[in-house]
């Protein structure tokens, strides 16, 4: 990251005047990224190099209050190609980028938007590392966040078992509590037991991603990441 986007990003992050969202996902382009529909061309504006992207995104948290959106496009090679994706920082205030809607969920506590880039141009500096070497960027950030997920489901699952517990200790059908009663205790052990298994993955996957460089997670930790996804929908579901 140049020095300029440093100032800008992280600067301006933490002086609480730039933040921005993250534009992977596509209204039908979710899971394989790699056949994206937005795509961005080199082009010149006002004597300025840059790109023009077109597409569109959505499932964008954040957006509301984001002054940028990090919108990945392929600016070279055919769908499917892991290279050839671009990271640019669109801002939102760019003409052409446009929220179409927002779709509010009840179990997470921000927006959902629904984004198009209409002909939206962006200088060159607007690229985030190497022209055509953005899909790295995207997994390792989605890394990070299935573990931030995962943590905050864990901490849902953990919430759920000490509730059911206490209900079961409360709850006296026939003047006993529903608590000594093995049908009870069987799958609350079972899912005790499972979120303390899942917080340890959570806790050595994340370690282990603090030491690597963003290849690396890129090749040796997705397995681990998704593991713990897997972790937290089974704890949810119990």
């Amino acid at each position: 990251m140049p020095v300029e986007q440093k100032q800008e990003f992280i600067g301006g992050r933490l002086s609480n005047k730039r933040s921005f969202s993250f534009g992977l996902t596509e209204p039908n382009h979710g899971s394989d990224a790699t056949h994206m529909f937005t795509h961005a061309e080199k082009a010149k504006k006002d004597g300025v190099d840059g790109w023009i992207i077109n597409g569109a995104k959505m499932w964008i948290s954040g957006t509301h209050r984001a002054t940028h959106c990090l919108a990945f496009a392929r600016t070279n090679g055919k769908p499917g190609d892991a290279l050839g994706i671009t990271a640019f920082f669109v801002p939102r205030d760019a003409p052409g980028f446009k929220v179409e809607s927002y779709e509010w969920t009840f179990n997470m506590p921000t927006d959902h938007a629904s984004l198009t880039f209409n002909d939206v141009f962006v200088p060159d500096s607007a690229i985030l590392g190497k022209v055509g070497h953005g899909l790295p960027i995207a997994q390792t950030f989605v890394h990070e966040n299935r573990l931030r997920q995962a943590a905050s489901s864990l901490g849902a699952a953990e919430y759920c078992i000490q509730e059911s517990v206490k209900y079961a200790r409360k709850r006296k059908p026939f003047g006993n509590e529903l608590s000594t009663n093995q049908a009870i205790q069987f799958p609350l052990v079972e899912l005790a037991t499972q979120t303390e298994m899942l917080r340890l993955l959570i806790f050595k996957t994340a370690t282990e991603m603090d030491g690597l460089t963003q290849k690396e997670i890129e090749r040796d930790l997705g397995d681990k990441v998704s593991m713990c996804n897997v972790g937290t929908v089974l704890s949810a579901a119990g």
